[in-house]
């Protein structure tokens, strides 16, 4: 499984006249060297958003992102950035 570094979560707008907030995720995946062996591989992202609220109420379910998939990158790694915007 290909390792996540430099998350970034931003919040780049903030559109106060339609109550919206926009979220920007910006990560690298760094593949491990048998993946980067491997023809074909195929990854698949989820990103789920989630609240931290302290204990003891859960976590809330915030957002998903739709789901990506992408073949091994020529050369690694591989940088995604995913934009939404969603009603605060």
């Amino acid at each position: 499984m290909a390792s996540i570094g430099n998350l970034q979560l931003t919040l780049p707008n903030h559109d106060h006249n339609r109550n919206t907030v926009t979220l920007r995720v910006n990560y690298t995946a760094f593949l491990r060297p048998v993946e980067r062996g491997m023809t074909g591989l195929r990854f698949r992202e989820d990103i789920e958003l989630r609240g931290a609220d302290p204990a003891p109420n859960p976590d809330d379910h915030l957002f998903n992102f739709a789901s990506t998939s992408f073949v091994q990158p020529d050369p690694p790694p591989v940088t995604a950035r995913r934009t939404a915007t969603l009603s605060r």
